[in-house]
């Protein structure tokens, strides 16, 4: 049975944990001529770093027949319309709208694929992961989260397979099926929100695709390790899973 980077990597946390943030690594690229101002604006005057998505994405029809799970170079999430209809049957805690957002063609006349853009905010959890933090907003209450220097290397940036995310205990009373951090992420002029989902959501996802990948969220202390970086890689954590992608 094929096991997941976190599986191989963080066996103990990805046993422990309460929930995933979405990590998949397939990339999509859209047109060469659109530019960030194309879909994101800033929050209001005070602010020229671009964090509100107004406009759905355009991507070239191509996307639609690459994997049904995969990254937009915008770094959004998205999946085909099969697996949101799988999730959608499987069922989640919120409507539709408030989750799956459509990508089309310059024509848009049919989407070809759907964003991942949930609209329920998690607390904070910079202290938790020891994220450097700067208000980038305060009226709209914009916060970037970023890596110190010195833990780049639990990172891996290169594909973007990191380490476990580390939450408190109360975040338990208001985790949805599908959650976005209250901090913004990326580079500090272009900031979007990472996505997190339920442990249902995550196993769902990788009975039907093994080879998707997803982070480990767990509650800080409880993740068998004494200072909460993940440092003690034993135990097993597996998932089953029936068809391959």
């Amino acid at each position: 049975m094929r096991k997941t980077f976190a599986q191989k990597n963080w066996p103990l946390e990805d046993k422990n944990a309460i929930a995933y943030q979405l990590n998949f690594v397939s990339i999509a690229y859209g047109y060469d001529s659109d530019k960030h101002e194309c879909y994101f604006t800033s929050c209001c005057r005070k602010n020229n770093s671009l964090s509100i998505h107004f406009k759905d994405f355009e991507y070239p029809k191509t996307v639609a027949i690459q994997k049904p799970y995969f990254q937009l170079d915008w770094y959004f999430y998205a999946v085909s319309e099969e697996l949101k209809n799988a999730i959608l049957s499987f069922g989640i805690d919120d409507k539709e709208e408030d989750v799956f957002r459509p990508v089309w063609t310059r024509k848009h006349d049919k989407p070809i694929c759907y964003s991942i853009e949930p609209r329920h905010i998690l607390m904070p959890i910079a202290k938790e992961n020891n994220y450097e933090t700067e208000i980038i907003c305060k009226d709209c209450d914009i916060v970037w989260a970023y890596v110190k220097n010195e833990d780049l290397k639990k990172h891996s940036l290169y594909n973007g397979l990191g380490p476990p995310i580390y939450v408190s205990s109360n975040i338990l009373e208001d985790l949805h099926d599908f959650n976005v951090t209250y901090e913004y992420f990326g580079p500090r002029g272009f900031l979007v929100r990472d996505v997190i989902v339920s442990k249902r959501i995550c196993e769902f996802i990788l009975s039907l695709y093994p080879r998707a990948e997803f982070r480990p969220v767990v509650i800080k202390g409880q993740s068998g390790d004494k200072t909460g970086d993940g440092s003690d890689k034993t135990g097993d954590g597996s998932v089953s899973s029936t068809i391959n992608d």
